[in-house]
């Protein structure tokens, strides 16, 4: 059900509602760097970025233009989101924005099955390649390596310059940059290699926002 394209359509409109609601308040807040190569980028691709808040994938989606050929983005999330204890936030990640969710620890090939499936049916992913919000890569997971191997997809590096908080949106100096990288392609190295050049080039952009 998640491949057809009512579906398809239902994950467009909600991206771009939440665009329109989120928009207003935070387009002084939140601004995008470099998003111009965007332009020449065709889609699917795999953004990844670093991650500091729950609110990451808004505050990229937020940084895009409205009704993006991007969207909607499907952004990989892990699967204990979506269990009893983050029901509500589970269904909202999965039924309303379309998020994937992946299972640790049963290998690539079965954890990323379904995300390499979207991706060959022109949805663009999302995957935070350090696993966890983290204000630097203390662990790099291999997932972003192994996608790009098997799907040929371009990827688009992400640095967010901080954590976005709602808490702060009446502090005049409070502003989270979003800064789009050259796109990466590079699908003959190992999969270890890719997530080293990904995870470098994302903490040499970060470093480049200070």
């Amino acid at each position: 059900m998640i491949y057809n394209e009512e579906m398809r359509y239902w994950f467009k409109l909600t991206w771009n509602l939440t665009w329109l609601i989120l928009r207003p308040l935070v387009s002084k807040k939140i601004q995008a760097v470099n998003a111009d190569i965007l332009e020449k980028i065709d889609r699917p691709v795999i953004f990844a970025s670093n991650h500091f808040s729950i609110y990451d994938p808004w505050v990229i989606g937020s940084a895009l233009p409205f009704n993006s050929k991007f969207f909607p983005i499907r952004f990989l999330a892990k699967h204990s989101f979506f269990t009893y204890k983050f029901l509500w936030f589970g269904y909202l990640l999965k039924w309303i924005f379309g998020a994937v969710a992946v299972r640790r620890k049963i290998g690539l090939e079965n954890s990323l099955k379904k995300a390499i499936e979207l991706f060959k049916n022109g949805y663009s992913l999302g995957i935070f390649p350090g696993g966890k919000i983290s204000d630097n890569f203390e662990k790099k997971y291999r997932g972003i390596g192994y996608l790009h191997q098997q799907t040929k997809g371009k990827i688009v590096p992400i640095a967010i310059s901080g954590k976005f908080s709602f808490l702060k949106l009446c502090d005049r100096n409070f502003i989270v940059k979003v800064f789009f990288g050259e796109p990466i392609y590079c699908p003959e190295k190992e999969i270890d290699e890719i997530v080293d050049v990904v995870t470098e080039k994302i903490i040499e952009m970060e470093n480049n926002l200070k």
